[in-house]
């Protein structure tokens, strides 16, 4: 029950954060406006918040079992109207370029097999002006000493769905080279530790410490604005990780 309650409470505070990075980007309420992209929906508790929310979803997993189920509960909770899930990875999206003007990446970019390639593909399919909202593990030390004390325990509690070991993790800055290196600006990164006890659970409130993992968000630019194309990376490089256990 509390493990319930504590991932439900992420949950909202990751969609405050959704709300939060629209608001600012576009001056005002915008997510029943345009149809939202969330790449690496697993079990879909993020696109149901953001569907009760106005926003109109297309929620994209590789695993068909997965989305199943999601599928299926979506209905159950009628919001199957509002939103739509299809199969795919995030590395090769499925869609035209610029085909979404929002795509939300919060619980994928720790699971990806290729980061640089998902990166790629999410500017790939944002129009011009579009928003991406991202949540990254951090690749620093800290980090990486409480991924291998606590093991699996880490990225669930982080309500990182599927795998136990992430297979990447990145630093903020090496995170802000590559959006910058596809053509993204990147506009805020903050970190969302878990703050004091509530009734089974905790708060989950915006603060500057990105040690462990951090949330933020970029804007697509116009080709005219884009700098020249990925040639290097900074000395740290993102790392990835072995295959997927448990």
């Amino acid at each position: 029950m509390h493990s319930s309650r504590w991932q439900s409470q992420l949950t909202v505070a990751r969609c405050d954060y959704v709300e939060a990075a629209v608001a600012r980007l576009y001056g005002g309420p915008a997510l029943g406006q345009e149809e939202i992209l969330i790449v690496g929906c697993g079990q879909g508790q993020l696109c149901e918040e953001l569907a009760r929310r106005g926003a109109i979803i297309l929620g994209l997993d590789d695993s068909p079992l997965v989305l199943e189920q999601t599928q299926r509960h979506a209905r159950e909770r009628v919001l199957g109207h509002v939103i739509t899930y299809l199969s795919g990875q995030a590395e090769a999206l499925p869609f035209a370029s610029g085909s979404f003007s929002m795509v939300v990446c919060l619980q994928e970019l720790a699971q990806v097999r290729d980061l640089r390639a998902a990166i790629a593909e999410m500017a790939r399919v944002l129009a011009p002006g579009g928003l991406l909202v991202f949540e990254a593990l951090n690749g620093s030390w800290p980090s990486r000493l409480l991924l291998s004390w606590l093991g699996e325990r880490l990225p669930l509690a982080l309500g990182l769905e599927g795998a136990a070991r992430p297979r990447s993790l990145i630093r903020p800055r090496e995170l802000a080279f590559l959006l910058t290196a596809y053509g993204l600006q990147p506009a805020e990164i903050a970190g969302l530790p878990p703050g004091g006890p509530t009734n089974g659970g905790f708060l989950w409130s915006l603060c500057r410490l990105t040690r462990l993992h951090y949330l933020g968000y970029a804007v697509r630019l116009p080709a005219s604005q884009q700098g020249s194309p990925l040639r290097s990376e900074p000395r740290r490089r993102a790392s990835q990780g072995s295959k997927r256990t448990g």
